[in-house]
Formats: structure tokens, C-alpha cells, sequence
């Protein structure tokens, strides 16, 4: 049976684009990591106060930030219970800066770029293991890789990446060979109906922004990427000023700086990182989705725009979404009809471009799901039609902060857990680079404002954004399914 994708407003969702795969989690979601880790020490110098063990806390040492000369953002953060040093390089681009017709572009060069050839290291590009467990992936905002290695291997690892970025092999075999790879990629995609779903919620919000498209690509974009293109992508981009790199771990704090500095100092910045143009015209009607395929979860995806994070209206936002998830956590199963419902635990924080403020829920059955989602939508008008009293608007704001901040310190999970404690450092990692750009602005001006909010403006916030017509709904009709 062929899945079908019908719309309630005919301009929602498009032909093949409407069917593009969602951003996939990478490694674990802690709740604890949604807030994250860099804000505590947003312009503490390398190796300075914010290198030293925290106080309280014999394993805990608190993030430290600063920059090279070449533009390259760096930040520290150690931890001693572990001999296990995560390094993560992160490209602060992705799908987001594709061209029109370009979607796969990013993720092309995302694979091209872990597989190609590095002078010094002639094994990388061919055995897996001769990068010791590199990983990697792209979304919509960044390009990460990847590097879990034991203490005395950090140097090595810190000089792979480095000739990543400055001299890595991309040739006309490694590009066909990476784009048949993406190609598969998308396929398989979009004959996942979870992946579906939310390509289908993200389509029909982002109609103009990027952010529609899938970060897997498009087959028809993708065949008709050339090698020049690919180039051109990593040439404009792949620069140390349009980077962070972040160390988690077990980290050798004496010289630490002064090793950095002497593996990628010498590296040029770029003439210019490119800013494409992304902008999303205002929503003035609800937009609802339905994906129609065998074996589709029995889900209801919701969406409210909202606006940039520099916004003032932003951090009354973050408090409601913060209420919104305590209202939602009081109703855990809706009465026997969901499997799952609540916010999703991407934080409208971590995007570069004005995002959504995101729910889901799972019914136990196809038949429940409208219950269901009668229900996640009183809980959100409830809430926007009245003034909170002054104790939940504390207790929203205390869960808000939270998010903004994460803890100070890091608390990873017992030593010797293998490759869980590697995936709670690339959450780690990952979490501080997201916001690496926006450190000094969100644990300033960003946190008065927070600080500022009360009541009245949480309501008049509500009113605003919370409201059927800036929402944007899918629904999976088929067997229930497996959560994304």
C-alpha cells in the first residue's frame, strides 16, 4: 500500500519535500543536558579559573571558554573520575546553509570530510579504527566530529582533526562514493514513518526557512549535487573562525592550552564565512498534516512558532514552556490513552534560526489519538488563558533557568559504563557547542530578561504564540509505532 500525505491547507507541504526525514538524536537525551553545560563560563580564560576541580566536587571541573588568534572557539571542560577524553570538533554550519536545491549538500560533506584521506594519518580515511571510534553527523545548525580516546592519545586526536580542517583529500572518487551513500540514506528515510511524520510537521512550519527540508537530503537534490558543489561548500565553511572545538573529560590540564595552540594556531581563518538569508514569513493559520502509511505511530506532533531567542518576548517563552511541562507531567498517561505525551526535549535555545516550541504524544491506539490530542490541546489553552499565580510563575521560571544554565559542574555517569559514559560526553560536548555563539548574550542580557518576567507577561506571551493559529500539527494514522 502506497503512504499518502494529506493537508489541510494545500500549500502546507509539497511533493517529495513533504516527505523529508526528521533530525535524528544524536547519542542519548539527558534531561539534565537540556539546559547545558556552557554558559557558566562563557569568557573564562583556557586554562584560567575555570580549569580548576569545582568546589564541592572532587571529579567536577567547570567549563572554561576562550578563542585562538584564527578564530577557533575553544572550550574545556574536565573531568578526572575517567581516563576517557571526548574530543569533539563542531562546524557551526549544516542543512540550514544549503543552497536552494541543495538539499544533501551538508551531509555529503559531513561524510566526504569523515572519510577522506589526511596526509599525516593515511589509515583515516580507510579504517575506523585508525580514528579511534571517530563519529560524526550534521544537522540543521552544525557538522560535528568525533574522537573517544584514552589521555595519551588526545595529541593524536587533536592533530587528526586539525588536518581534517586544513588539508583533507576530497576527490571526484570519495564524492560519488559518499553521494551514492547519502542517497541511500534518504531512501531508507523516507521509508521510515517515524522520520516521515516529522519531516511532514517540519515542511509544512518551514515553508520557506531550511528548516523544512530534510538534513539526510533530497534524492532529486542529491543527484543532481556535482563534485564542485561539494567543494565549494566545504571550502566556504570549513574554517577554524566557524568552529568550536570542545574537550570533555579526563583532560591534562597543565599545557592543555598551549597544546591546543600548537596543533591549530597556524591554521589561517577564513577571507569570510558566507550568512545565508534564512527567514520564515509570519504564520497566520493553523497548518495540519496527516501521514497515511502501514505501520505510521498512532502520534500527534504539535508545533507553536516562536520567535528569535534575541527576542524579548523569548524568555516569557521559555518559562511557559516550562509550565507547560509541569501541567503536562501531572496527566502522565491521559487517563490510559497515551503511551507517551509531554514536551520533547529539544530546547528552542539550541537553534540558530526562531524555532518551535514542541509537544508530541503517543497513543495506545489509533482510536485513542484524537482523545489524546483534545487533551495536549486543552492543557495548552488552560494555561494561556490565565494569569499564573506568583508561586507557579517562580516555579516556572526556577525550571527555565535551569534549562538556560544546566548545571555548573559535570556529574557523569560511574566510571567504567563504556560506551554510555562516551555518549553522555558527546551530549555533553555537543550541548556547549550549540550555544557556543550565543554564551556571553544568553547568560546575560538573556537571564535578566528571564529574571524580569512575571505573570502578566507570560500571559500576554501566551496569547501571542500559543494559539491555534500559529500551530502547526501532524498526525500518524496506521498501527501505533515505536517512539522517534
Amino acid at each position: 500500500m502506497t503512504p499518502v500525505l494529506r493537508s489541510s491547507s494545500p500549500t502546507s507541504v509539497g511533493g517529495a519535500r513533504a516527505q523529508a526525514g526528521a533530525p535524528r538524536s544524536v547519542a542519548i537525551r539527558l534531561g539534565a543536558l537540556v539546559g547545558v553545560f556552557a554558559l557558566a563560563a562563557a569568557s573564562l580564560p583556557l586554562g584560567g579559573p575555570g580549569a580548576r576541580v569545582a568546589e564541592g566536587c572532587d571529579t567536577c571541573v567547570r567549563p572554561a571558554r576562550s578563542s585562538l588568534s584564527n578564530g577557533l572557539t575553544c572550550i574545556f571542560c574536565g573531568n578526572h573520575r575517567d581516563r576517557q577524553v571526548l574530543v569533539l570538533m563542531a562546524y557551526h554550519v549544516g542543512a540550514r546553509d544549503e543552497p536552494p536545491r541543495g538539499a544533501g549538500t551538508a551531509r555529503v560533506v559531513e561524510h566526504m570530510l569523515a572519510r577522506a584521506p589526511l596526509p599525516s594519518f593515511p589509515a583515516a580515511g580507510r579504517d575506523p579504527d585508525a580514528s579511534r571510534a571517530a563519529g560524526s553527523d550534521v544537522t540543521h545548525d552544525l557538522t560535528w566530529f568525533s574522537h573517544a580516546v584514552e589521555r595519551d592519545d588526545l595529541e593524536r586526536a587533536l592533530r587528526l582533526e586539525a588536518e581534517r580542517m586544513r588539508s583533507a583529500v576530497l576527490d571526484e572518487e570519495l564524492f560519488r562514493r559518499e553521494r551514492e551513500r547519502c542517497l541511500r540514506e534518504a531512501a531508507e528515510s523516507e521509508l521510515n514513518p517515524v522520520r516521515r511524520l516529522w519531516g511532514a510537521l517540519y515542511a509544512a512550519a518551514f515553508r520557506v526557512h531550511p528548516y523544512g527540508r530534510p538534513r539526510r537530503g533530497l534524492p532529486e537534490d542529491l543527484r543532481d549535487l556535482s563534485e564542485k558543489a561539494a567543494r565549494d561548500f566545504q571550502r566556504a565553511f570549513f574554517h577554524p573562525d566557524n568552529a568550536t572545538l570542545v574537550l570533555v573529560g579526563d583532560l591534562p590540564e597543565p599545557g592543555l592550552a598551549l597544546l591546543v595552540e600548537r596543533v591549530f594556531g597556524d591554521i589561517p581563518r577564513s577571507a569570510g564565512i558566507p550568512v545565508p538569508l534564512a527567514t520564515e514569513p509570519p504564520q497566520t493559520e493553523a497548518r495540519r498534516v496527516v501521514l497515511e502509511a502501514p505501520g505510521a505511530p498512532a502520534r500527534l506532533l504539535l508545533g507553536f512558532r516562536l520567535p528569535a531567542v534575541e527576542h524579548p518576548d523569548h524568555p516569557a517563552l521559555l518559562a511557559l514552556r516550562a509550565a507547560l511541562g509541569a501541567r503536562l507531567g501531572r496527566i502522565p498517561d491521559f487517563e490510559g490513552k497515551a503511551r507517551s505525551a509531554g514536551l520533547r526535549p529539544e530546547s528552542p535555545l539550541d537553534y540558530r534560526d526562531p524555532h518551535l516550541l514542541l509537544l508530541s504524544a503517543e497513543a495506545v491506539s489509533p482510536d485513542a489519538l484524537t482523545e489524546v490530542e483534545a487533551r495536549l490541546r486543552q492543557a495548552v489553552e488552560e494555561l494561556s488563558s490565565q494569569v499564573l499565580p506568583a508561586a507557579d510563575v517562580e516555579a516556572a521560571k526556577k525550571r527555565a533557568a535551569a534549562e538556560l544554565a544546566g548545571p555548573s559542574t559535570i556529574d557523569p555517569p560511574p566510571a567504567g559504563e563504556g560506551d554510555y559514559l562516551s555518549r553522555f560526553y558527546v551530549d555533553v560536548a555537543l550541548a556547549l557547542a550549540r550555544r557556543a555563539r550565543r554564551a556571553a548574550y544568553l547568560d546575560g542580557d538573556y537571564r535578566r530578561r528571564l529574571g524580569e518576567v512575571d505573570g502578566a507577561r507570560m500571559h500576554e506571551a501566551a496569547a501571542k504564540y500559543l494559539v491555534r493559529a500559529n500551530a502547526t500539527s501532524a498526525v500518524g494514522v496506521g498501527a501505533a509505532g515505536a517512539g522517534r
